[in-house]
Parts: structure tokens; sequence; C-alpha cells
């Protein structure tokens, strides 16, 4: 059994705004399509009206709208793609290319200064003292992307546009080569594809927004060591560290690992890109004795994670009890 979840969340918050959509599918070979809606009306205010951006396919990046899995290898067991939505903001103004950084691995934006390390072209970087922004009013750009960022190797920049890419082209997404059990999860099993020294390109006086998508070979181990990276590098603003402060730079970690681990066992959302528990237990006995072994080791991971979590929480209830 091969579980394939669809999400769809807000930029740049990544908060969930729909439900999530499962499909189950048997032994190989198997298709899957999925259109992106370009509107996406929560309410009736002109902000509640949000328009399509891009997919995180599991592998890569698009802002086409419609993808097609093509699936014939199938070691995994669990993938996750996520349609992410966004409001235009913004308006009259300099022309200016404006980027951010998003992990294919924790599946959102990276807190780091910029994922710019240079322009050429006659562009002027940085723009207005933004580090993020390339003002183009004085030519075209030629951007380069830093590499590594927070020991993420890059994958590639993407433009994003508002209602996504005009035309009803088709974006293709494979399996070929993957062995990884969860897609994206952290990286390991060839899940991404890296293609490094890429640019972005933009005209004279062209105004928009671009990610610059980075991901691993998940060689550093995944698990806590996976999620303490993504909150050290990713998630903690850069600061100068005041050890005197209360809580300490330590605490903060340690809070905000909690924090995580609680927000990744959420009903609606997965542990370590994994494990929607109540359709494990569904599709237990469909599965063969090959998936069983690999959903175990899976579980189990996740068992761990919480079961840390529970012990923070304790500590620091009676840490708390003693100040009263």
């Amino acid at each position: 059994m091969h579980i394939f979840n669809v999400k769809t969340r807000r930029w740049p918050t990544g908060e969930i705004i729909a439900s999530t959509v499962t499909t189950t599918f048997g032994p190989p070979p198997a298709g899957h399509d999925e259109t992106a809606p370009q509107y996406l009306a929560l309410g009736p205010n002109p902000t509640d009206l949000l328009q399509f951006l891009f997919w995180h396919t599991g592998r890569r990046v698009t802002n086409i709208r419609h993808v097609h899995w093509s699936f014939t290898a199938m070691s995994w067991s669990v993938w996750d793609a996520t349609k992410w939505y966004g409001f235009p903001g913004g308006g009259p103004g300099n022309p200016r290319i404006h980027a951010e950084a998003f992990s294919l691995i924790s599946n959102s934006v990276m807190s780091v200064d910029t994922p710019i390390s240079g322009v050429t072209g006659g562009a002027t970087w940085p723009f207005m003292g933004n580090n993020n922004d390339v003002g183009t009013a004085s030519g075209p750009a030629l951007v380069s992307a830093v590499e590594p960022l927070s020991g993420l190797s890059l994958c590639g920049w993407q433009k994003l546009i508002y209602g996504g890419a005009p035309g009803s082209d088709t974006f293709t997404e494979t399996d070929a080569d993957v062995t990884a059990t969860t897609v994206p999860g952290d990286g390991s099993g060839n899940v991404f594809i890296f293609t490094p020294e890429a640019k972005l390109s933009a005209a004279q006086n062209e105004s928009g927004e671009a990610l610059a998508a980075y991901g691993s070979t998940g060689s550093s181990g995944g698990g806590l060591i996976g999620i303490l990276k993504d909150l050290v590098f990713e998630r903690i603003p850069r600061r100068p560290i005041d050890i005197v402060s209360d809580p300490s730079p330590l605490d903060r970690i340690r809070q905000q690992l909690v924090l995580e681990l609680i927000r990744r066992t959420q009903p609606g959302e997965q542990v370590m890109a994994g494990t929607d528990f109540n359709r494990i237990i569904e599709a237990v006995p469909n599965m063969s004795a090959e998936e069983l072994k690999r959903t175990l080791q899976s579980v189990q991971t996740q068992v761990g994670l919480g079961q840390t979590a529970v012990s923070s929480i304790e500590a620091q209830i009676k840490r708390l009890g003693k100040t009263k």
C-alpha cells in the first residue's frame, strides 16, 4: 500500500488552509494527476481570495498548475505533495525581484538573511538596503544563489507567478531512482534533484517574486538530529548570542524543538514526513511483508519522537512547579 497526500498551504506562513486529500495505490506502476485551482476563496474579503503560486511535488517545485506523477519504482510508503497559495501584495513602485530561500525538507521558508550570493547584468543588489531584493530598473539580472545554505544544497530557482504559469502545460514528476520510504522525508534515498550553480534571470524592469529551493541527501541522519538542524539553521533567526538572557539560547532551542514536535504530531499533520496512524491501521491488512517492515520502522521513529516530546513537556512542567 502506498499513501499519496496532497496538502494546501498559505504562502509564506505555511498555514494549512485545506484538508489533506489522500490517495492510495497498490503495486506499481501507477499514475496520478492534480490540477491546482487558479484561485482559492477563504472568505468574503478581497484579501481572502488567494492565488496559486507553486507545487512542492515532493521532489521539486514548479509554478505549473497541472502535475502528473508517474510512479514506477514505488519503493516509498508515503509521498507528500503541497500546493501553495498566496495573496499578491505590493503595488506600483520601483521594479524589483524579491527572493526567499525555501527548504524542500521542512516545506517552509528558511529564516536566513538571503539566498542571494551575487548579481550580474546591470541590476542593483542589494536594493534599497534589502539583501533579498534585486532592483531591475538599472538593467537585467542574473542572480546566483548562496550554496550551501544552512547545510543544504541548491536544487534550483523558481519564479512565483500569482495564478500560476500561463498556458496548459503539464509538469511531470516521477519516482525514478527514489529509494526512500517517505518523500520528501529527510532527503535521503535520492529524493531531491540538485542543480548546483543554477541562476535566476530577470529582464530589465521586471518585477516579481522567486524562491531558491534547497534540499539535502539526508546524510545528517534525520530524526531528532534532523529536526534540531532544521530548527537551529532555518527557524531560529540570526542574532548575536546573549548568554545572560532569560530564556537562554539553549532554552529557546529546547522550546522550539518541543513546539515543532507538537506541531508535527497535530491531527492532519505528519510526523517527520510521516504517518497518519488511522490510515496506517486501515492499510495494514493489505500491506506486503516488505511494506510492513518499512512502515513499522517509520512508525517506531514517530513514536520515539512523541516520547521525547512527552519527556520534555513533563520536565518543563516540573521546572515551572518549582518556581511557583
